[in-house]
């Protein structure tokens, strides 16, 4: 990879679903971070996300149920460009640059690789109940035409390659608007997957037709198309290899875009790129970098090996040694995480712990000016603040020791009313923790923040320390000089500054969205509370009505049952009746008329 020309993108496409791409991809995205390469593994995948599960024991939210991903990132864009794009904007003004930053949204695998390698991984989106309305609904069209999409996913693009050596996307399968921007828009080279059947071989080599004119209309640059065949199984000989005869007449066109393929390499091409079928891969996703044993020519990650060297022309063509007691700890750690061997413990006993720039500290009471703070920082550093940083579920008490722990600095806010607290307890616990961190380890910097004139901080101990104070509640000016404070010496550029500013004012009108919706729910529960004393009354005059129409009614049967006895008392006393009834049958007033 020439060095001037930064970090390279490579796409990872199958036309169906089945063969192994996000496995592949996976697989790629070790190997190179244990030869010391910055990498990010980014799901594209955005109807059948799935790229999380293959480092999901390394992650600190391994659903990504609570971890924003590209929906977000993309939405994010939207409404700033709604509510912020300047009046008349030409498309190649970049007031979008702060938000192009993907990496913002990256999250690290917790395993320490050789030389500095690192792998990051951008899910498709936080996967919580409402993400299949949130892709839906996303309009790929609008985002394009009416959003100026595609400068903003160039500026995402330069970004992603001065960050990192190489961004690996999981493209979706078939033919889409998602899967077009995958592999024409975004890539430096394409990885075209499949399996050997029909189908799959002849839909894949059609999209790569596809890509390759594609490109060619963009760039007379040549555009780097890979195929592997993958799953291969030896059984049905004859089929087999009329299989492979029809992969390689189909996808031969695009060896001539591998122009730095030697005549040996061609040669043993279509012998090299096949991964033969391993049914311990059928069951779940674990890495053939830790499953595999190395030196074993026919193994899963032997294909995947010799892939990677493809990719990077020969420079990266084996996974960095990997120890048998860490081998067999990942090995665990996944097994655990499948529920295969007992129950699954947690990420602190086996992963290498998270490592934070700033660990925030603050009572409940004073959360407003902290969600700035976590915000305001977020956009340089590696900001760890509860509860936005702690996975459902987990023990909170062990995941902030460690944070803690592995903190560089802490940042602690105090007011007038963090002596009010009830919580109070746990700061202090914090504290007393960061004083203890502070004299083991003299690089770990405590920086207390006043929040207004007349606090105190809560333990005496602080007042040794330089107090930064928010005047008049700002605490932008705060940010800056925490920034500083970690930096040393060196200032923030102005295009961090403009960074700051615009999260700043993106912050005060959610703050005061936040504050609009939570006067209207107080409107609305008063008037709830309005109309359910209404109906309290109406529910009384409605039994109070009832109540008297059943007197009414028993009312007026009493006088009509009395009237109608009058009656015919006076019938019989007529002597009307008392003939026509036998005289066995005669009633008393009817005596003296038959004497008679």
């Amino acid at each position: 990879m020439d060095s001037t020309a930064g970090g390279r993108i490579l796409t990872f496409y199958s036309y169906k679903g089945g063969t192994g791409r996000t496995m592949a991809l996976a697989n790629v995205a070790w190997i190179l971070a244990s030869r010391g390469k910055r990498v990010l593994a980014l799901d594209w995948d955005l109807e059948a996300p799935g790229l999380h599960r293959y480092f999901a024991p390394l992650l600190s939210d391994a659903t990504l149920s609570s971890t924003d991903g590209l929906m977000e990132f993309l939405g994010e864009y939207i409404v700033a460009a709604t509510k912020e794009a300047p009046a008349g904007t030409k498309p190649d003004e970049r007031w979008y640059e702060p938000y192009a930053d993907l990496k913002r949204y990256a999250e690290p695998i917790q395993w320490r690789f050789a030389d500095g390698g690192s792998v990051e991984i951008v899910g498709a989106g936080r996967q919580n109940a409402s993400y299949g309305a949130r892709v839906n609904g996303f309009d790929w069209d609008g985002f394009y035409r009416r959003f100026g999409g595609g400068a903003f996913l160039d500026g995402m693009i330069r970004q992603l390659k001065t960050a990192y050596d190489y961004v690996l996307v999981d493209s979706r399968t078939g033919i889409s608007d998602t899967s077009g921007i995958c592999t024409i828009h975004l890539p430096d080279a394409l990885v075209v997957l499949y399996t050997l059947n029909n189908q799959s071989i002849e839909g894949a080599s059609n999209v790569a037709a596809h890509v390759a004119d594609a490109r060619a209309r963009r760039s007379s640059e040549p555009f780097p198309i890979f195929s592997m065949a993958t799953r291969v199984e030896l059984g049905e000989k004859k089929k087999l290899e009329a299989r492979r005869l029809l992969a390689r007449e189909r996808f031969a066109p695009f060896l001539e875009s591998l122009s730095r393929l030697s005549a040996e390499q061609r040669k043993n091409y279509w012998g090299e790129m096949e991964v033969l079928y391993d049914p311990y891969y059928a069951y779940e996703e674990v890495l053939a970098t830790i499953a595999d044993l190395p030196d074993r020519t026919n193994s899963v990650l032997a294909a995947f090996e010799r892939l990677t060297a493809r990719l990077t022309d020969g420079e990266v063509s084996r996974a960095g040694e990997l120890s048998p007691a860490r081998r067999q700890e990942a090995l665990e750690l996944y097994a655990a995480d499948a529920g295969s061997t007992g129950s699954p413990r947690t990420l602190a006993t086996v992963r290498e712990p998270a490592q934070w720039d700033v660990f925030i500290s603050a009572s409940n009471l004073d959360q407003e000016q902290a969600d700035r703070l976590y915000y305001l920082l977020g956009a340089n550093q590696k900001v760890f603040y509860a509860p936005r940083s702690i996975p459902a579920g987990a023990d909170w008490r062990s995941v902030m020791a460690e944070a803690l722990q592995h903190s560089g600095a802490m940042v602690v806010l105090f007011s007038e009313r963090t002596a009010e607290d009830r919580s109070k307890t746990w700061v202090s616990e914090e504290l007393e923790a960061a004083l203890a961190r502070s004299e083991r380890d003299p690089s770990f910097k405590l920086i207390p923040v006043q929040l207004d004139p007349r606090a105190r901080p809560p333990l005496e101990y602080l007042t040794r320390y330089q107090w930064l104070t928010a005047s008049g509640g700002d605490i932008q000016p705060i940010a800056l000089a925490i920034r500083d404070a970690l930096l040393g010496n060196a200032k923030p550029e102005a295009s961090d500054q403009d960074r700051i500013a615009r999260l700043q004012g993106e912050l005060d009108r959610a703050l005061s969205d936040k504050a609009q919706l939570t006067e209207r729910a107080q409107q609305l529960q008063q008037q709830l509370t309005t109309l359910s004393g209404e109906q309290g009354v109406l529910n009384e005059r409605l039994r109070a009505s009832e109540h008297k129409h059943r007197r009414d009614v028993t009312r007026d049967v009493l006088v009509l049952t009395s009237a109608g006895v009058a009656i015919v008392f006076a019938l019989f006393q007529s002597s009307v009746l008392c003939p026509l009834l036998p005289s066995g049958m005669l009633p008393a007033v009817c005596v003296p008329s038959v004497q008679r």
